[in-house]
């Protein structure tokens, strides 16, 4: 940076002479006519698109000038904060700028300043901001006319035709289905049509529900759904027909409706490896239509695709879980091969719990016994006011750690616990001064292989928050992006639901990035953003969306519980690993997408996936450079 430059450092003084442009509309033009300020030399704009608009470049042009003879200069007011380093812009006479219009393009509130000396004549300035949010608000091009607030969102595919569909519920009112189906052969353009009165059978709507998960139950390939309630907990059979696709069994199933009574949420995992998938249930008390009163959770084992057998004493699960449960998340935490799982606590002075299992051999019955202990001692602290969790790597050291959403602030806020590999696990918050929320999405919106984090706020009237994730190597720190996100909608509408799921791209071209929804209902116009990566409308950077067929090996159907891991190297002989799981519901009464989206920044090299299924047996694929940016589906 020259010593020579006015204001170096700091933003000029407009109020003796400097001006500064007046914010434009999107990719519109302002005309300015500068003038004489009293230091000799002129500043002709400065510029913050963040501060402005959120998320723009602004490019300034020269485009006349009638000082010939003069030498104009063109550069930032701070050398670190260039994004497109084009150095200075000299030019000698007037005719160098007819026809030339030199320009500097500046990106995410950097700040630009032009002066020339020595002073005459006049110029004019162009300025043009672009606005390129990451997301872009999509909703009025949906159909979609879901009215209730939605407490839960599941993306997946329930009739089979390659399109993410999605399922929402609503404690006090209607569930909605929401078939994703193409626009008259417009792949960009996705309607989202409730097909719940189609699709249930008349009298077996799931209304009145509040989580929901979604797995294949008897191993016939097609998803069974499960959704809490107070009194009417129900599990649908997916029966693939043509109409009515969903029948209600929950009566067919031997303890359920009892065990399943004062659910919050569903989580689907096979804790004992048999291959067939079982359903841990999170339990409270309701007041005034909110989680209030502790509990004992279930864990209702799944005999053979046929009935849910509750088999919570025997694994010592009533005597360790006891509280205002709204959410459980399965993961191997401590590395044993067992599925391990966090039960999330949001009543205020109680405490969330890591379950670990363990397995012994009973000598008398000569059977192994499973069974759950409170690992308290890998928590670090008592953590209450937890709304749900979500197990994945962010920190890209190949372990899964957990987000936890705090209704709270500070020490009860949002936070995220690192796992180390063993289960010990160590808190952070996610911001200072913590982020109350109820419900969050994991993420990589721009696919550089560190995901990111949308959290749904507790006040109604707070726009969600999205962290991104500016991992370089060493802990990651999450940079509020909600703003350049394009996301931050300030809105009367409260937000709990959230989900990412490839929506927008269709079953035949995927697009590559996750696209959102924001649980707020139809009239609020700001539920569906599809991912824009930055207003190029495709991913500049690299990734693989990984699918789990079990094929004919003793696995659960839906390959709940297996996790990925994807190795490869960035420009500049950077390793970047990351792993994810097969989740069976997390978060806020929620689930993600069955496939696994892997963001690969700008490798050139090619990508090692290692799988382990849930009966430990563990499998590689070697993924080419050529061969990515598309959906591979591994076969056990």
């Amino acid at each position: 940076m020259a010593s020579d430059v006015p204001g170096s450092g700091a933003t000029p003084d407009f109020s003796s002479g400097h001006k500064k442009v007046g914010v434009t509309t999107n990719s519109q033009f302002m005309h300015w006519a500068a003038c004489d300020p009293a230091d000799g030399r002129l500043w002709v704009a400065y510029y913050d698109c963040q501060a402005d608009v959120g998320n723009a470049e602004a490019v300034f042009s020269l485009s006349e000038t009638s000082d010939a003879g003069n030498t104009w200069i063109m550069r930032t007011a701070s050398d670190e904060n260039l994004a497109f380093e084009w150095g200075d812009l000299n030019m000698a006479t007037a005719a160098d700028f007819w026809g030339h219009y030199p320009s500097l393009v500046v990106m995410d509130g950097y700040a630009v300043a032009m002066w020339m000396a020595p002073l005459s004549g006049s110029v004019g300035v162009f300025v043009e901001v672009r606005q390129y949010p990451m997301f872009v608000n999509r909703s009025e091009d949906t159909s979609f006319d879901y009215t209730a607030t939605p407490y839960s969102a599941v993306p997946f595919d329930y009739e089979g035709d390659g399109d993410v569909d999605l399922f929402l519920t609503n404690p006090l009112g209607y569930a909605g289905l929401m078939e994703n189906t193409e626009v008259s052969g417009d792949s960009d353009v996705r309607l989202l049509n409730d097909r719940r009165s189609i699709e249930f059978a008349s009298g077996e709507t799931p209304d009145n529900a509040r989580g929901a998960s979604v797995a294949d139950f008897d191993n016939d390939g097609d998803l069974e759904l499960f959704i809490a309630a107070d009194t009417d907990a129900r599990l649908y059979d997916n029966t693939g027909s043509t109409r009515e696709f969903f029948a209600d069994i929950s009566d067919s199933l031997i303890q359920f409706t009892t065990e399943a009574s004062d659910s919050w949420a569903g989580a689907w995992g096979d804790f004992d490896r048999d291959g067939w998938v079982d359903l841990y249930i999170a339990r409270a008390g309701t007041s005034s239509g909110a989680p209030s009163g502790a509990l004992a959770d279930h864990i209702l084992r799944n005999m053979g695709g046929e009935w849910l057998k509750d088999v919570s004493a025997d694994l010592n699960l009533t005597s360790v879980t006891s509280t205002t449960t709204t959410g459980a998340a399965w993961a191997d935490a401590d590395g044993d091969g067992e599925l391990d799982v966090f039960v999330s606590a949001v009543g205020a002075g109680e405490a969330s719990k890591l379950l670990i299992q363990s397995i012994a051999l009973n000598a008398s019955t000569d059977e192994y016994e499973h069974t759950f202990a409170d690992s308290s001692a890998y928590i670090p602290s008592s953590l209450g006011n937890i709304a749900g969790a979500s197990w994945r790597d962010l920190n890209n050291d190949g372990d899964l750690d957990l987000l936890l959403s705090g209704t709270g602030t500070t020490s009860n806020g949002s936070r995220i616990l690192w796992n180390d590999g063993s289960g010990d696990l160590t808190s952070t918050n996610l911001i200072d001064g913590g982020f109350a929320s109820k419900g969050h999405e994991l993420l990589d919106g721009d696919l550089d292989g560190s995901p990111d984090i949308l959290l749904a706020p507790a006040s109604p009237a707070q726009a969600p928050g999205y962290f991104r994730n500016t991992h370089d190597g060493t802990e990651p720190t999450f940079a509020d992006y909600t703003r350049l996100a394009g996301v931050g909608v300030d809105s009367a509408y409260t937000i709990t639901a959230l989900t990412a799921a490839d929506i927008a791209g269709a079953s035949n071209t995927p697009d590559g990035d996750e696209d959102l929804y924001i649980g707020r209902a139809s009239s609020s116009d700001a539920f569906f953003y599809q991912n824009a990566q930055g207003g190029t409308d495709a991913p500049t950077n690299k990734w693989l969306r990984v699918g789990l067929d079990p094929g004919d090996r003793p696995h659960n159907g839906s390959a709940i519980g297996v996790t990925v891991k994807a190795q490869t190297t960035l420009a500049g002989s950077v390793e970047l690993i990351q792993t994810q799981i097969v989740d069976g519901g997390r978060g806020v009464g929620g689930q993600g997408a069955a496939e696994l989206t892997f963001g690969l920044g700008n490798t050139t090299d090619s990508v090692d996936l290692t799988i382990t299924w849930p009966d430990g047996y563990t499998q590689t694929e070697s993924v080419a450079n050529a061969n990515l940016n598309q959906t591979l589906v591994v076969v056990d």
